[in-house]
């Protein structure tokens, strides 16, 4: 399956919210200074770096989530093949579709015709379940990685923040699923 046409797509919507981010960044941070503002005590000072650190954070940030993205995968493929890759579950199907092959049906006897049916849609769950979690990481990261500049952005006020937080936690639990999955091919293998 080619799904190269995804990777441009989503290049083309990142950059959309790139320029997005310009825009929330600058709002959020007024939106700060004046939370800030009406906080201030009377004859106090005003405390603005925080929010301008945040803002440079949320910008370094910006830069950089492509890169951690793909050393995040990378990891996770890295791991998931040294246990045993997803190219397992191929092998997995192949011996099931074999040992499905040598099995006969026999009419005369429920339990065996039971067996076989069981058999069947079992292989069939598998073999789909495989075609679906697959792209269903894919398809994850992709949107992971569109949203990111807007996820990113939320960072500048820090009663926002927890959805850039948010943003890292779901990559990294998308990327341990490669893992999750190299480990129960290995166990049924």
């Amino acid at each position: 399956m080619d799904i190269q046409f995804i990777s441009a797509e989503a290049k083309t919507l990142h950059s959309f919210f790139v320029s997005m981010f310009y825009m929330l960044s600058t709002i959020l941070l007024l939106i700060g200074v004046l939370l800030e503002y009406f906080k201030m005590p009377v004859g106090g000072s005003l405390s603005f770096p925080q929010l301008v650190g945040r803002t440079f954070i949320a910008a370094i940030l910006l830069a950089a989530y492509p890169e951690i993205s793909n050393m995040v995968a990378a990891v996770a493929d890295a791991v998931a093949d040294k246990i045993g890759d997803l190219n397992s579950f191929h092998h997995l199907l192949e011996s099931a579709g074999a040992a499905l092959k040598e099995h006969s049906w026999s009419w005369t006897s429920v339990g065996d015709t039971l067996l076989s049916v069981v058999s069947y849609l079992a292989y069939f769950i598998l073999y789909i379940t495989v075609f679906f979690f697959d792209a269903a990481i894919v398809y994850c990261l992709v949107l992971l990685y569109i949203f990111s500049p807007l996820m990113i952005a939320f960072y500048i006020l820090p009663q926002t923040a927890g959805m850039t937080t948010g943003l890292f936690r779901t990559l990294f639990e998308i990327a341990t699923w490669k893992i999750v999955w190299s480990v129960l091919g290995t166990l049924l293998w």
